[in-house]
C-alpha cells in the first residue's frame, strides 16, 4: 500500500462529510483512510459508518485519549509506504496526495512533503486568503527557529523514517505537538513544501489554535530558545545563548552593519534574534526596522554566526527577564 491518510475525529460532524469526501475524492487512488474517533459524542461515528468505502478503516477509542495518544495511536496503524496527515474540518484538493506522492518518489532524500494552504471560515464576507509557506530545505529548517514550518494537515511523511526511528508525537508539547515533531525530523532528512494550495485549511472558534492560543504562545517563545540552543550546541560543545538577555536598546542593532560590513543580511539576522528573545510581534519589527522577518528566507548557516556573534557581544547587552 502506497499511502495512509491519517484522520482524528472528535465531535467533528459539522464538517466532517466534507473532509471525507475531498480525501475519496482524490485522483490518487492507492491508500487506507484511517478515521480515529476519539470519544465522539455528537454524530461523527454515524457520519462515517454511513460510507461503505473499504479504503476507509474506522478505529472508536474507548474513550477521549486527546489528540496527541490519538495521532501517535494511529502511527502505529498507518501501513502505506507515506502517512499523510487530515483534519476533520478541512478540506484536500483533488490532486493532493498525486502531487505530494510523485514529488516523494522523484525525491528520496525528502522525508516530509507539505503544501500551501487557503484559508477560509469565521468571516464569509472575507476573501479567502493564501498562506505563503517556505519551500526551499534550508528556508523551512529555519523557520523552526520562528514557528512550525509545515501546515500539520498538508503534510505527508515517509512511513520508514517514523517506524526507524520510532518517533511519536511528543505529549510534553500538547497543542504544539506538531512543531515538535517537525523539529525532531530535521535532524535526520529534508524537508519541501509544494508552492501551491492543495489544502483549504478552514477557520473555526473552536479549533485548537484558536481555543489554546495563550498556552500555545508561552510554550512556542519556551521552544524557540531550547531550538536555538539545541542547534548551536552541535556546533560548538557547551555553547549556549543565556535564558536572561536583552539588548540595551533596539536601535543599537544598526551598530552591527558597521561591525559586519557587507554581510549578507546581517540587520535583520540581528533584528530576527531580537524578535526570537523578546518575543516582539513581527508588524512592531517591521515598523522599527522596515522588513517583515516572518517572510524573508534565513539561512541557517548565517543564522547561527549572528547568534554566536550577538552572545559574544556584551556591549550590547544587558543582564534583564525575557518576557515568556
Amino acid at each position: 500500500m502506497k499511502c495512509s491518510i491519517l484522520m482524528p475525529v472528535y465531535n467533528g460532524e459539522k464538517y466532517l462529510r466534507d473532509a471525507i469526501n475531498s480525501i475519496l475524492n482524490q485522483t490518487f487512488k492507492d491508500y487506507e483512510f484511517l478515521i480515529i474517533n476519539d470519544g465522539s459524542t455528537d454524530c461523527s461515528e454515524e457520519i462515517v459508518l454511513s460510507y461503505s468505502d473499504p479504503r476507509i478503516k474506522y478505529i472508536k477509542n474507548p474513550e477521549n485519549l486527546k489528540l496527541v495518544k490519538t495521532l501517535n495511536k494511529g502511527l502505529d496503524l498507518c501501513q502505506g509506504e507515506y502517512i499523510a496527515r487530515m483534519d476533520a474540518d478541512d478540506i484536500a484538493l483533488p490532486t493532493k496526495l498525486e502531487k505530494q506522492i510523485a514529488y516523494l518518489d522523484t525525491h528520496p532524500e525528502v522525508i516530509v512533503c507539505g503544501t500551501q494552504i487557503e484559508r477560509f471560515g469565521l468571516n464569509k464576507r472575507k476573501k479567502k486568503k493564501i498562506s505563503w509557506i517556505r519551500t526551499n530545505n534550508e528556508e523551512i529548517k529555519a523557520q523552526l527557529f520562528l514557528s512550525s514550518c509545515f501546515a500539520h494537515p498538508t503534510v505527508v511523511i515517509r512511513s520508514s523514517v517514523i517506524k526507524e526511528f520510532n518517533f511519536k508525537y511528543d505529549a510534553n508539547y500538547e497543542h504544539m505537538e506538531d512543531y515538535k515533531m517537525w523539529a525532531d525530523l530535521a535532524k535526520i532528512g529534508n524537508f519541501y513544501n509544494i508552492p501551491e494550495s492543495l489544502l483549504q485549511y478552514r477557520l473555526t472558534e473552536g479549533q485548537i489554535c484558536s481555543k489554546y492560543k495563550d498556552l500555545q504562545v508561552d510554550k512556542v517563545r519556551e521552544f524557540r530558545r531550547y531550538l536555538v540552543n539545541q542547534f548551536l550546541g552541535s556546533f560548538e560543545d557547551g555553547f549556549e545563548l543565556p535564558n536572561n538577555i536583552l539588548l540595551n536598546s533596539l536601535h543599537k542593532v544598526k551598530e552591527l552593519e558597521k561591525e559586519f560590513g557587507d554581510h549578507e543580511n546581517i540587520f535583520e539576522f540581528s533584528a530576527v534574534l531580537i524578535a526570537l528573545y523578546l518575543s516582539i510581534k513581527p508588524d512592531i519589527v517591521k515598523f522599527l526596522f522596515g522588513f517583515d522577518y516572518l517572510r524573508k528566507g534565513f539561512s541557517i548557516s548565517q543564522f547561527v554566526q549572528v547568534l554566536k556573534f550577538m552572545n559574544g557581544r556584551e556591549k550590547y547587552m544587558c543582564l534583564a527577564p525575557v518576557r515568556s
